[in-house]
């Protein structure tokens, strides 16, 4: 076996989907979280939601060995200032043109409320309003990306979120000035130093020092991934991410060296990145072994490749693209690249992925950093009920209802009769009372 067959398996689904294949498939659900984690995680919320301020203090000192008090746990806007000023000017220039394709993009998404008039006066409508205040998170460490704060604040921006508050722990502003430079060409000023499932649980609760949100988006690992999921009722949240993924459905026209790169640039996330191709073309997969075996030998990320290549993905041998077609849609993936020839004939609409990217020249890459669309997405086969953070993350909905007494007349009588049927007489009764001439109530 060669180097770089170790590295990317090639599973060939050409006469039956082997063993290994359905396994791979089938991890594509969401995983069952380990239980100790889920108990650790509910202990922290509940300490948070009990203690307040002081739990936040406490845990901050026992997770991120730094200690708090409740006056500090808001950074002080200057020294996000001072943090942005050490990113190199063409790195701000960048991240604001970034700004401006991201907004560019995401302004049309706004919804129109609308009204509709009905007979004898009634009025009907559907309304869209943002919510009062939402919670963006920002991890620490290796995955503080400025990029992903730009796409959870922007869409809630032009919603018109009137508070959004900014969750990261401790250091992260003093150790990324590129994400403290990004918080800073937006404007967001309420930050708070905490992080983790803690953090999660103050913006959930709400404490002395950190009022309640709405809603709660942005990455984070996981125990963040799971608190959102243990406060999602209570608030609103944008998903419960898992790995990082990418499938590339190509046939034989399209360029090995692309696909190789494309797969790298997806498993250097980390050691969890699902990555995928999907051909019907055995000369395209031999080219793309041969080409990641150069490619990752240089890569400075290369022990995470290896990992995420070895134990996550594979190659995928159809017999057709109709049949790369059907297991793309299976996966339904976080990122879909497509590099097919025109003469295939296949449609965006026959796809399904959080985001497809279409053509050779369209890497995934392009919609991390440039593009505009939106580069939070569903993971973990969500894509096929769900698609990436909008500005309707950042919306509530409302419907609209008033019957004068002549429309009431009308209806009642109706209305009345289906409540009947359905046995809930105290219903029918509030529909018929309206209709009963007698003493009116003053």
């Amino acid at each position: 076996m060669s180097e770089a067959a170790e590295r990317l398996a090639v599973l060939d689904l050409r006469e039956e989907v082997p063993e290994a294949a359905q396994r791979l498939l089938a991890a594509s659900g969401a995983a069952a979280f380990p239980a100790e984690a889920v108990a650790s995680v509910r202990a922290i919320l509940e300490a948070v939601r009990a203690g307040g301020d002081a739990a936040l203090v406490e845990l901050t000192a026992r997770y991120d060995r730094v200690a708090l008090t409740p006056e500090t746990l808001r950074v002080d806007p200057a020294q996000v200032r001072a943090a942005a000023s050490r990113a190199p000017a063409e790195l701000r220039r960048a991240l604001e043109a970034m700004i401006k394709q991201v907004r560019s993009f995401h302004r049309p998404q706004a919804p129109t409320s609308y009204r509709q008039a009905g007979p004898d006066g009634v009025e009907l409508g559907f309304t869209w309003s943002p919510v009062r205040a939402a919670a963006l998170y920002v991890p620490g460490g290796t995955a503080a990306y400025p990029t992903t704060v730009v796409m959870n604040a922007v869409p809630a921006q032009i919603a018109g979120v009137e508070r959004i508050v900014v969750l990261t722990p401790p250091g992260t502003l003093q150790s990324n000035p590129a994400v403290a430079a990004a918080l800073d060409l937006l404007g967001l000023e309420e930050i708070y130093q905490i992080g983790g499932a803690q953090a999660v649980a103050a913006a959930a609760y709400g404490t002395a020092s950190v009022p309640r949100v709405d809603v709660i988006v942005g990455p984070g690992n996981l125990y963040v991934a799971l608190a959102k999921r243990e406060v999602y009722g209570l608030v609103g949240i944008d998903a419960v991410a898992g790995p990082s993924e990418v499938a590339i459905l190509a046939d034989g026209s399209a360029p090995a060296r692309y696909i190789a790169a494309d797969l790298i640039a997806q498993a250097e996330h980390d050691a969890h990145a699902r990555c995928f191709l999907l051909t019907p073309s055995a000369a395209l997969a031999a080219a793309v072994q041969a080409e990641l075996t150069r490619l990752v030998a240089a890569a400075p990320r290369r022990a995470i490749i290896e990992a995420a290549l070895r134990e996550q993905s594979a190659i995928l041998l159809t017999r057709d693209l109709a049949q790369a077609v059907m297991i793309s849609n299976a996966l339904a993936p976080e990122h879909l690249q497509v590099m097919v020839s025109a003469e295939a004939g296949l449609r965006p609409e026959a796809l399904i992925g959080g985001a497809i990217f279409w053509g050779p020249d369209t890497p995934t890459a392009l919609g991390d950093y440039w593009a505009g669309p939106n580069h939070v997405l569903p993971t973990g086969g969500a894509a096929r009920f769900s698609g990436p953070l909008s500005v309707a993350t950042f919306l509530r909905s409302s419907s609209y209802v008033r019957y004068t007494a002549a429309a009431i007349q009308a209806a009642a009588p109706q209305a009345a009769l289906i409540a009947d049927h359905e046995a809930l007489h105290g219903h029918a009764a509030a529909l018929r009372v309206r209709t009963e001439r007698g003493d009116e109530a003053i």
